[in-house]
């Protein structure tokens, strides 16, 4: 996968610019809901 990166980094592509490069993500299940931990805060992986 070819990736460019632009220094202004506000266009159509910046949201999934910044999953690629975010140190952590939310977590999805089989089913694309979001995982949730015991207390009801969203699950994030690293």
């Amino acid at each position: 996968m070819i990736i460019s990166f632009f220094s202004t980094g506000t266009g159509g592509g910046a949201a999934p610019v910044d999953y690629l490069i975010a140190c952590e993500v939310l977590t999805y299940d089989e089913n694309r809901n979001l995982i949730r931990n015991g207390i009801g805060q969203l699950y994030r992986e690293r």
